[in-house]
């Protein structure tokens, strides 16, 4: 079922995010850096071209650890009706590693 929200509206969306049970790097591979660069990611929300959140995090290290709960805080779309928001998982340091799921809005 969507998620309902007023439109314009301040929400937050509640996003869980693990590393598939594979212990994350405490440093990306980068040879030509001159020190260790960590790893960094996005948590990016939107729709089309319009950007409705935007936050970084730092994923869990070590096996022992849980997954990273957090929010994205976004205002609603002002256009009543169901929006298709795309929410990626996007890194700073590795090509190919993005994830990207599909959450259904809808503004009334």
């Amino acid at each position: 079922p969507p998620l309902a929200v007023e439109a314009g509206a301040d929400c937050a969306i509640s996003v869980t995010v693990s590393t598939g049970g594979r212990r994350a790097r405490r440093s990306a591979f980068a040879p030509a850096f001159p020190k260790a660069r960590g790893g960094g990611w996005w948590l990016v929300m939107g729709e089309g071209d319009e950007l409705f959140a935007l936050k970084r995090i730092n994923l869990p290290s070590g096996s022992g650890s849980g997954p990273l709960k957090t929010e994205l805080m976004m205002c609603a779309p002002e256009e009543p009706g169901v929006h298709e928001c795309a929410v990626l998982l996007v890194s700073d340091s590795y090509i190919g590693l993005d994830q990207q799921v599909t959450v259904r809005v809808e503004v009334r």
